[in-house]
C-alpha cells in the first residue's frame, strides 16, 4: 500500500481483529481480482494516485463465491468489467465511483459501487464459513 492509509478512507471501522467492518471511499479506479483458491483482492485507487489494498480470504479447504448485481445504466455508467472463467468470477474493473465495503456477517462481505442518482451495483463475498477482509499493510 501506498500513501497514507487514513487519508484514503472517508469512514473506516474495524474489527477487534483488525479486520475491515465498514468502509467508505472515493476512487477514480477499482479492480477486484482473484489470487487465489480461496482468495480476491480488492485494489483501489484515488484521484491523487494514493493506493490501498484489502484481501478477501476464507480458509484453505473452503472457497469464495462472488457475484455481481447491476443494472445496465449502472453498469455502463461505472464502465463495469468483469471476467468470468469456467463460470467462477475473476475480475472486476470500474472507473471513478463511491466504494463502499462493509462486512455483513461472518460468511459475507458486500461491497457497495455507487455513480450518481443510479441504483447501488452489488458485489457479494461469501463463504460458507467464514470471509476475512483485511487491508493490506
Amino acid at each position: 500500500m501506498t500513501g497514507s492509509a487514513d487519508s484514503i478512507a472517508v469512514t473506516s471501522r474495524l474489527s477487534e481483529s483488525g479486520d475491515i467492518d465498514d468502509l467508505f471511499v472515493d476512487v477514480a479506479h477499482l479492480r477486484l481480482e482473484k489470487t487465489g483458491a480461496a482468495r480476491f483482492c480488492l485494489r483501489l485507487e484515488t484521484a491523487d494516485g494514493e493506493v490501498s489494498e484489502i484481501d478477501f480470504w476464507t480458509s484453505r479447504k473452503g472457497s469464495l463465491q462472488v457475484s455481481v448485481e447491476a443494472d445496465e445504466p449502472a453498469r455502463d455508467a461505472l464502465e463495469l468489467v468483469s471476467s468470468e472463467v469456467d463460470g467462477e468470477f475473476e475480475r472486476l474493473e470500474t472507473s471513478a465511483c463511491r466504494c463502499h465495503v462493509e462486512r455483513m456477517t461472518r460468511g459475507l462481505c458486500w461491497i457497495g459501487l455507487d455513480v450518481g442518482d443510479l441504483p447501488t451495483v452489488h458485489v457479494s463475498i461469501a463463504s460458507r464459513g467464514y470471509v476475512k477482509a483485511r487491508r493490506r499493510g
